[in-house]
């Protein structure tokens, strides 16, 4: 509907519009629907074990925070993993321009050295012993 409602409008807006009608769909449809029964999140809970705020229905809601903040600083290293190996390889490839007037072997070398620097870090968090959903953890 955009598509065509909006033929004029960048390809940006159309997306921007999209994620903000989707979203005010989700937010009032959790907020005109009631509630979903404490037994059913419970089992959803006990089955799925996801991290969060899931305080009311956890017996140990301090533990759902910590995997939160965990798995966020998993992605957070895996992204800048991701980041350094695309660029880096990818200037180092293609010869592309390094940004700020730095060196090409500097940037491609920072690049690098942060990817590998970040993926210890997202290794020991997303498949290490720390996580509980890790083949092998202690449940």
């Amino acid at each position: 509907a955009l598509l065509f409602g909006l033929p004029d409008q960048p390809e940006a807006m159309r997306l921007l519009l999209m994620a903000a009608g989707g979203t005010g769909a989700a937010v009032l449809t959790s907020l005109a629907t009631p509630a979903e029964d404490r037994a059913c999140l419970r089992r959803f809970y006990e089955r799925a074990r996801p991290p969060g705020f899931w305080g009311p229905v956890s017996d140990e809601p301090g533990e759902d925070r910590a995997r939160l903040w965990r798995g966020l600083a998993g992605v957070a290293a895996a992204s800048v993993t991701t980041f350094g190996l695309l660029v880096g390889l990818g200037t180092l490839w293609l010869g592309s321009p390094a940004p700020f007037g730095l060196p090409r072997g500097i940037w491609v070398a920072a690049l690098l050295l942060a990817a590998a620097a970040a993926t210890p870090i997202w290794w020991r968090l997303a498949v290490g012993n720390e996580n509980p959903l890790a083949p092998g953890a202690e449940s």
